[in-house]
């Protein structure tokens, strides 16, 4: 098993989506700040950031496609976990309210997860959930490393990280823990099945034998806004009704996610 170093925060961004970037800087609680890392796309947007303190790196000079997006999400996380750092992958509107090691640290787990909506479709229909990788962490262990690789040659012709990691994890026949209260939310268009504590999973053979993967409560590590889910959220990543910054904005700024708290 690798050791880890310390634990890092990263987060994508390039200068079309700088708003949103600043706002989740401003809701990050104080004590996570020390962890973060931004990866950015172009070097004056780079450059723009270290002036002002923050610590960026360039990933590319230019942003090129959503698809290449998902693969260099991937391939940082896996370059750092092989680092022995215990890596948290989040979007830039994933808003944390408060400190999230408190509920991950517990969790004995290679990968830990907050939950997503119902894609990749494959996976939904045989959990009654998915992986989002909007928020996921990935700890430093060989056999996270091993995941890594394979996900980042998932071959699809409309690539992304959390088809990736769903799809083969899928393809593991990963054996979840379900003996747990679940209820349905639907919202959105969207109908999932979540649980009131974490469930976990592990693979029992094959390549990766062993991983074991947490999926956090969905009220707590929230996707889809909805009324029937009252408590409190620890990470809020609301789902957009369209893709894009400015309709990522307008939903922050409904679910009161925008500026200071």
């Amino acid at each position: 098993m690798l050791q880890p170093t310390k634990r890092i925060i990263i987060v994508f961004a390039n200068y079309k989506y700088r708003s949103i970037l600043r706002n989740w800087l401003v809701r990050l609680p104080d004590e996570l700040l020390q962890y973060v890392r931004i990866y950015t796309y172009g070097r004056f947007f780079t450059r723009l950031l270290k002036v002002r303190g923050l610590d960026a790196q360039m990933i590319r000079p230019r942003f090129e496609s959503r698809n290449q997006l998902w693969r260099d999400r991937l391939e940082t996380v896996l370059s750092l976990v092989s680092a022995g750092f215990e890596v948290t992958l989040a979007d830039v509107d994933a808003i944390a309210n408060e400190d999230f090691y408190r509920y991950t640290d517990p969790l004995v787990a290679d990968i830990v997860s907050s939950q997503g909506t119902v894609f990749p479709p494959h996976a939904h229909a045989e959990w009654g959930f998915v992986l989002c990788c909007g928020f996921m962490q990935f700890r430093a262990t060989d056999v996270s490393c091993k995941f890594l690789q394979s996900a980042l040659q998932f071959e699809a012709g409309d690539y992304t990280d959390q088809l990736a990691v769903n799809s083969i994890l899928l393809a593991s026949e990963i054996e979840w823990s379900l003996d747990r209260e679940r209820y349905s939310v639907t919202a959105m268009g969207r109908t999932i099945t979540c649980y009131k504590e974490e469930v976990y999973g592990s693979v029992k053979s094959g390549e990766y034998t062993g991983l074991r993967v947490g999926m956090l409560p969905h009220s707590l590590f929230r996707r889809l806004p909805n009324t029937f889910e009252a408590s409190d959220t620890v990470v809020f990543h609301p789902l957009p009704g369209r893709r894009g910054q400015r309709h990522v904005k307008s939903m922050l700024k409904k679910q009161s996610l925008w500026g200071n708290q």
